[in-house]
């Protein structure tokens, strides 16, 4: 939900909306949860248009 939800924004033309949400969630909310923080990485280096934002570097 969150991939798409970030997709959604940069769809909007929002990406740093995008990238707002899933700081947030990977490195706030959740930053204690390895394996949300797996499933995140996951789903931003499957997904081209997450790829592009440079959110993992």
């Amino acid at each position: 939900m969150l991939g798409s939800l970030a997709e959604a924004y940069l769809a909007m033309d929002r990406k740093n909306k995008a990238i707002e949400i899933l700081h947030e969630y990977y490195n706030e909310k959740y930053n204690r949860f390895s394996a949300f923080r797996r499933e995140v990485k996951s789903v931003v280096m499957h997904s081209d248009l997450l790829k592009k934002t440079g959110f993992l570097k």
